[in-house]
């Protein structure tokens, strides 16, 4: 009986035990959903010729996450190099390089960031079934010198999982002052998930592209764009359409290039995986 009650209470120890290691174990990082559908993750973005402000990106996956970014940002014709690091916990995201700039990444119950901050400014995000549905960025000091505070904001629509159009706000200050963007579909799928090119900005991801690359900022649309249509309320001279092209690559898997006018001047995006 006591050989029994021993191995009893031996066998019972080690289950004990087993809990006990399990429970220690720590919870598994962070997996976003990479916004690709059939194709493959796209590593570099380059832009060519005449451009709205936009930002070429080097992209690097580990264990199908993002994990760094190198971005040359071109705006308002100032070029800049960046590199950001991104860090994966059970619930959260962290990132860090992008030069002397402090940054801070909030999540919400779905895990797409619901609020970055950047030094002084502050950027809000808001979704609706996994898409950016409207944005807000509150401007309190350029970096350089301190600026008054203003706030831009936009509000993104869609129909059949495809962008329909954009209302855009530079500055809230200046309500009346808004431009509206117009999305016409493509036929082809977005099966790389791209964001359509030179209204990134109005997207609220202008120098955060990569965020997005990394599943952080909403589903992709499901077909590419084919023309962007953009009217300014109160200055109609400064309207505009971009209307692009793509080809793919010799298997038809993967977008690699997207061609387009700006300013009546050529323009071109290339893709690499």
């Amino acid at each position: 009986m006591k050989l029994i009650r021993f191995a009893h209470t031996a066998t019972l120890g080690l289950a004990l035990a087993g809990l006990t290691a399990c429970g220690d174990d720590p919870a598994p990082a962070l997996q976003p959903t990479l916004p690709t559908s059939g194709g493959d993750p796209v590593k570099e973005i380059i832009h060519n010729g005449n451009l709205p402000d936009c930002c070429d990106w080097k992209l690097t996956y580990g264990g199908g996450r993002l994990t760094s970014a190198t971005g040359t940002s071109f705006i308002n014709n100032v070029s800049l190099a960046s590199t950001f690091n991104l860090g994966y916990g059970a619930q959260s995201v962290s990132m860090s390089g992008g030069g002397q700039s402090r940054y801070t990444i909030d999540l919400n119950g779905d895990k797409l960031i619901s609020r970055i901050t950047v030094d002084n400014s502050i950027y809000e995000f808001n979704y609706w079934n996994g898409a950016l549905s409207n944005w807000r960025k509150i401007t309190v000091d350029d970096g350089f010198a301190p600026i008054p505070q203003y706030t831009s904001s936009a509000s993104l629509f869609y129909e059949n999982g495809d962008l329909h159009h954009i209302d855009y706000t530079e500055n809230e200050n200046n309500p009346l002052n808004t431009v509206t963007l117009t999305f016409t579909p493509d036929e082809r799928l977005n099966v790389n998930g791209l964001l359509p090119e030179g209204v990134t900005r109005q997207m609220g991801c202008l120098g955060f592209e990569h965020l997005y690359y990394a599943g952080l900022m909403g589903g992709p649309t499901t077909h590419l764009v084919k023309k962007v249509e953009v009217k300014h309320a109160l200055y109609p001279e400064r309207d505009y359409t971009l209307e692009f092209e793509y080809s793919a690559d010799v298997a038809g898997r993967n977008v690699v290039l997207c061609n387009f006018r700006y300013e009546g001047q050529p323009a071109s995006v290339t893709y690499k995986y």
